[in-house]
């Protein structure tokens, strides 16, 4: 019953991204680095993410991203999947048993739009196989000059074991 609501969830999302656009996809900030700000935003550009990923959990689990950015042209999709490798990570005076990757993909995008950011987390639970035992998604914002985090993701999910801080994504053409 869960996955069934989250999966209509993401899906009114999409469509409801896919019937206006008020978010820019990327933001101005961003593309300044890569050319005229006027320029990009009348032509295709390519967008690449990377999503810096910490998850506590075994070795061996699966976690998948799936990004979707919704522009005038329509919806284009890209998936990033990864494999968790134990080992000792710190986090200020903490130390912690994480599985650490960071997932990268490229979406060709246009104009204004939105990008809408998906992640399943799968485990291998014996004897039943392969089943997802987390899941969020959320979209990523406009640039914050209150926050200087152009590109972090606000979740609607409870965080138990998907932990993601920030998607850094780069135009270019």
């Amino acid at each position: 019953m869960k996955k069934a609501f989250l999966a209509v969830a993401f899906l009114s999302v999409i469509l409801l991204a896919s019937a206006s656009s008020v978010m820019t996809l990327a933001s101005p900030l961003l593309l300044s680095e890569t050319g005229s700000i006027s320029a990009k935003q009348d032509s295709s550009y390519q967008l690449c993410l990377s999503v810096p990923a910490y998850y506590v959990q075994e070795s061996g689990d699966v976690i998948l991203f799936l990004f979707v950015a919704v522009d005038s042209a329509g919806t284009k999709v890209a998936a990033a999947l990864g494999n968790g490798t134990t080992g000792w990570h710190f986090a200020g005076s903490a130390a912690l048993t994480q599985d650490y990757f960071d997932p990268k993909a490229s979406i060709n995008a246009e104009g204004e739009g939105y990008l809408i950011v998906a992640a399943l987390l799968m485990k291998n639970v014996w004897p039943s196989g392969w089943r997802i035992v987390d899941q969020c998604f959320g979209m990523v914002p406009k640039f914050d000059s209150r926050t200087s985090m152009p590109y972090a993701v606000t979740f609607n999910q409870d965080f138990r074991m998907i932990l993601i801080y920030s998607v850094n994504a780069n135009a270019s053409t």
